[in-house]
């Protein structure tokens, strides 16, 4: 049975006893966000053919996303709290040399019980429907994807991207996230 990373579990109980305070941006949300390299803190995708572009804060102050890197590691996580339930998109580089113009498959989520397994790099779809069990998909050694970082400034904390990647839950039934792309900065970590 595969382990769902601490972080996200962390991030989902403190959304869930926040107790649902709804704030809904303000900007367009029925299109992908346009390429850009500023740090502008958005992303988008499309996932199973609809449109996912988060508007709700979780733990970061600043809204609803979780960008980091350091030590090697790259988190991006980003969160939307619609109507009723959770969504999260999640991709984490571990023990990687971020490098602009580079392609990072993909794949298995770590073992996070074994402090030896944790050079992965793997990304995962989070559904929490109310009233429903937790979904849980992750891209494995079979079902991949892939991370481009288009732009990184060490700098100026800048790191952007696209994405796309397959995922399946236990019951191998499968998740298309397509057309993903990001502009964050970087918080410390």
């Amino acid at each position: 049975m595969k382990r769902i990373h601490p972080l996200l579990v962390l991030s989902i109980l403190f959304t869930i006893s926040s107790g649902g305070n709804c704030r809904k941006s303000s900007g367009p949300t029925d299109v992908l966000p346009p390429e850009t390299h500023e740090g502008l803190n958005t992303m988008g995708c499309m996932v199973n053919g609809t449109l996912f572009i988060p508007q709700e804060p979780l733990l970061n102050p600043q809204g609803y996303y979780f960008a980091r890197y350091s030590n090697l590691d790259l988190r991006l996580a980003w969160t939307d709290q619609p109507d009723c339930g959770i969504t999260s998109v999640v991709i984490e580089l571990d023990s990687i040399q971020l490098v602009e113009g580079t392609t990072y498959t993909l794949g298995v989520q770590p073992d996070t019980t074994n402090t030896r397994n944790l050079n992965a790099q793997w990304a995962g779809y989070y559904n929490i429907p109310c009233g429903a069990t937790f979904e849980v998909y992750s891209t494995t050694g079979q079902v991949t994807g892939q991370v481009a970082i288009d732009y990184y400034d060490s700098s100026r904390g800048i790191v952007s991207g696209n994405f796309s990647f397959d995922a399946v839950d236990k019951n191998s039934d499968t998740v298309h996230v397509r057309e993903g792309r990001f502009d964050m900065s970087l918080q410390p970590q």
